[in-house]
């Protein structure tokens, strides 16, 4: 683990430093050149923590789509990050933490507020302006992550935002994240927590036993995309997509 830790150290020196420069710099250009940096960056992550991607379905060709997944851990950013030309919304408290945040910035991160009702309308208004710049969403509809082992109930808040307007008509598909397997293995009850990253889980220990664990293999499984008006209200979108995202989730877990 000390000599992974080492190398990514090298890594971070010799390689980081220098996209998040250019990346500062792309920030000014056209989105398909501002997200080409994030998204190396991710795969290459994903080439250090030793995690392999396996996508099932097809992603949605549709600009712009807002896809809507599950959460596990903060895994799931540079996971969905290495095949996605998207912005993630966030919870406005990682704006503050550290390099995390500023990294987030990096990627035009989308920050809100999922305590704070009263600004709801506003927050769901950003979405929309994304959205009619022909810019791709994932947003975690959960409002949290999970232990892993189950799918928290879905908020719909957010979800206005993908209402029809003049202008545009954004697609909306599910993707649901199943870490699937450990050495080749299918995790367990016991082991799904060790990927998850939850509750007040503390994160120098948790990367730590993350560090520890063996090849990982995540299962991206795309849904049909489908649209706003295609149903009589948000929530009922809402509840299409998290009776989706469970009943992929519980046919992976039960496997």
């Amino acid at each position: 683990m000390y000599i992974r830790l080492f190398i990514l150290g090298i890594t971070l020196i010799i390689v980081v430093i220098p996209m998040i420069i250019i990346q500062l710099l792309c920030l000014r250009m056209p989105i398909y050149i501002s997200s080409y940096i994030p998204m190396r960056f991710h795969k290459m992550m994903l080439k250090f923590l030793r995690v392999n991607i396996v996508i099932k379905g097809d992603i949605s060709i549709y600009t712009p789509t807002l896809f809507i997944c599950n959460h596990w851990s903060w895994l799931d950013i540079p996971v969905l990050g290495a095949v996605l030309h998207a912005h993630f919304v966030a919870k406005s408290e990682i704006a503050n933490w550290g390099i995390f945040g500023f990294l987030a910035k990096l990627q035009r991160t989308i920050f809100v507020s999922r305590q704070n009702r009263q600004r709801t309308a506003e927050q769901s208004n950003i979405i929309t302006e994304y959205l009619a710049d022909k810019r791709n969403i994932i947003l975690f509809a959960e409002g949290t992550s999970s232990d892993g082992n189950r799918i928290l109930p879905f908020k719909s808040s957010l979800l206005e935002s993908a209402k029809p307007t003049d202008s545009i008509k954004p697609a909306v598909q599910s993707v649901t994240v199943i870490y699937h397997k450990l050495y080749g293995m299918p995790t367990g009850r016991t082991k799904r927590p060790f990927i998850a990253w939850y509750g007040d889980m503390e994160m120098g220990s948790h990367l730590k036993d993350f560090f520890n664990l063996g090849p990982v293999e995540v299962v991206l499984d795309f849904g049909t995309p489908v649209y706003y008006d295609d149903f009589t209200s948000r929530k009922a979108l809402s509840h299409h997509l998290e009776s989706e995202i469970r009943h992929k989730f519980d046919a992976y877990r039960t496997a």
